[in-house]
Order: structure tokens, then sequence, then C-alpha cells
């Protein structure tokens, strides 16, 4: 118990970190500014590593210590103390782990939507820039006149 204890606690205090990291990269999905979102969105995938990497020791260590399969498993055998203890630090990494899940949600449909938003932006401006007659400038200087209809064709074949 001594190594699983402290485990879970750093769990803990990396999720409080990550649902604290996500709120500061809603902020800066929100501002017009996009200054430092990248430099967020890289130390949140930094974080979400270490969790994941903290996770696997854990149940490599209670396999290897204990020869079990689950943290359950091990602390039905601790006594009633123990047993609290390490049931409350579940229950605030599940309940915190579901906060940062609402999060990410959250901040994945406003990245989303800034997405649309920009990608119809730019449409609307190809659409307006875009000339509407057909006897424009090519991008040999040329004036291209197209004509509808029969027309007379010269040149060389």
């Amino acid at each position: 118990m001594e190594r699983i204890i402290p485990s879970l606690k750093r769990q803990l205090a990396a999720l409080k970190l990550l649902f604290s990291l996500q709120q500061q990269e809603y902020k800066l999905l929100i501002d017009t500014q996009k200054q430092g979102l990248q430099k967020n969105q890289f130390s949140i995938q930094r974080l979400i590593n270490h969790i994941l990497n903290e996770k696997q020791w854990l149940k490599k260590y209670i396999e290897e210590k204990f020869n079990k399969s689950s943290l359950m498993e091990v602390i039905n055998e601790e006594n009633e103390e123990v047993r609290s203890c390490i049931t409350g630090l579940i229950k605030k990494i599940k309940s915190l782990e579901k906060k940062c899940m609402d999060q990410a949600t959250i901040n994945a449909d406003l990245a989303i939507a800034h997405l649309e938003q920009t990608k119809e932006l730019v449409n609307f401006l190809y659409d307006n820039l875009r000339p509407k007659a057909k006897n424009f400038y090519s991008r040999q200087g040329i004036l291209n006149e197209k004509t509808e209809g029969p027309c007379i064709f010269s040149g060389r074949l």
C-alpha cells in the first residue's frame, strides 16, 4: 500500500492540473487572440501521457507485487481504514476524469466551430473575389474573351 496510495494521489493531482489546463484552453479558444493556445495544448498532451504512464505503472505493480488483476481485489484484503482511503481516492479520480472528459468535449466542439467558421469565411471571400464576368485577364495578362454560342475559330492546328 506504500506505493499504491501515493500513485493514486499523483493521479489525482495530475487530473486537477489537467482540468485547470483545459479551462485555460477554453478561455484561449474563446479569446480572439490565439497566443499560447499551442503551448497549452502541448502541455495537455504531455500531462495526459504522464497520467497514462502512472496508471500503467500502477496496474503493472499490482500484477507483479500482489499477483492480482485489479486494484479492487487488492484492497478487499486490506483493513477498513486503508480500504476507505483508497476507495475515496478512486471516487475523486473518477469524478475528476468525468469533468476532464466533459471539458475536453466542450473544447473540441469549440475548436471545430472555429474551423467551420474559418472555412465558411474563406469560401465567402473566395466567392466574392472570383470574377463574375467571363471576360477577365488570365495569368498571362491576356484578356480571356469567352463567347457563348457559335464562333469562328482561328489559329494553327
